[in-house]
């Protein structure tokens, strides 16, 4: 069973997360990598792989991922969310070394290296939960991250950690720093294609209604 509720928008993210090399297909060592840090063996992961691949090719992509769970939804689906629940609950708590609610840099990359997480997973997850970009994860994102709540995101708080310089506009320069932040190799002339698409006073920048029409565009796309 994945790690998380089952709900058709969890099931995407997670399939997502697993899918470090983004082929829309996951393999047996991308399985591995991220499933070791829920407990899983190595045996466990081969009968998950089994069980997930209805072609028998040695991959498993969102089709075949979702028709599985899907099919399973239905069995015992309060019992088995509240399992997963408790299982990531655990797991944060474990990765919140100094317990204070949150999970920072140095707390996350120990806790993936003491789980033998490979770097590159590690790295993705990492980024993909800190919606805020603040260098920390939340409880809160954690549990939305991961699907275990369908709380919608608090845009504003997302919105106002990437408003650096709190003017009330993010602009190109933030945006970029963002994703150098993340690793994510990206020209200034794409964020100004990026953002042109949702600036309707044409400003050069976003102010927080466009930043939210682009959010929640986001969010139907994903579900």
């Amino acid at each position: 069973m994945p790690p998380l509720g089952c709900t058709s928008c969890g099931l995407k993210r997670f399939f997502t997360m697993l899918d470090t090399d983004g082929d829309k297909k996951i393999t047996f060592d991308e399985l591995k990598n991220g499933l070791h840090m829920f407990g899983f063996t190595e045996d466990n992961v081969k009968q998950f792989l089994d069980k997930l691949d209805v072609n028998k090719d040695g991959t498993v992509t969102y089709d075949e991922y979702k028709k599985v769970f899907e099919i399973e939804e239905n069995q015992d689906k309060d019992s088995e969310s509240d399992k997963r629940t408790q299982i990531l609950l655990q797991l944060f708590k474990k990765l919140d070394a100094n317990h204070d609610g949150k999970i920072n840099q140095e707390e996350w990359d120990k806790g993936m290296k003491s789980m033998q997480i490979c770097e590159k997973f590690s790295a993705k997850l990492r980024n993909y939960l800190d919606v805020s970009c603040d260098g920390v994860i939340t409880k809160q994102e954690f549990m939305v991250g991961l699907g275990m709540v369908e709380d919608p995101i608090d845009w504003r708080k997302v919105f106002e950690a990437l408003d650096k310089d709190k003017s009330g506009d993010i602009s190109v320069e933030e945006l970029k720093a963002v994703f150098d932040d993340l690793g994510i190799p990206i020209l200034s002339s794409g964020i100004v294609e990026w953002i042109t698409q949702y600036d309707t006073n044409k400003d050069g920048k976003l102010d927080y209604s466009e930043f939210l029409a682009f959010a929640k565009a986001q969010e139907s796309r994903a579900e």
